[in-house]
């Protein structure tokens, strides 16, 4: 959880929150069940959820306490998990890729 790096701050509010970003990233997936993601450029959906949002107090109640729940949940511990299996896989995945530099034949 350390992209975005404000989201669990922003889950601890126990609101719901409001992603502008791109559909597939981590921060996406950290935001469903607790908030809206929605592509920044789309003015008119932003202005729809706010608007969706003040209409329905239970709703907001309801993401809310799961957006705080899920920042209650971070630990420094977690983080540092995810990060060095994170870092883990890269370097397994670079070490992978190595035998194939060998076979690579210079430019003519």
């Amino acid at each position: 959880m350390l992209v975005p790096s404000k989201l669990t701050g922003v889950q601890a509010a126990g609101r719901p929150c409001l992603f502008l970003g791109p559909a597939g990233s981590e921060a996406a997936a950290l935001v469903k069940g607790c908030g809206l993601v929605i592509d920044p450029m789309d003015g008119a959906a932003i202005a729809d959820a706010v608007r969706a949002y003040a209409a329905d107090p239970a709703r907001c109640a309801a993401e809310g306490q799961r957006a705080a729940d899920r920042a209650a949940a971070w630990t420094v511990d977690r983080a540092v998990s995810a990060f060095t299996g994170l870092a883990g896989r890269l370097v397994a995945g670079r070490r992978a890729a190595l035998p194939l530099l060998g076979r690579l034949q210079p430019h003519a």
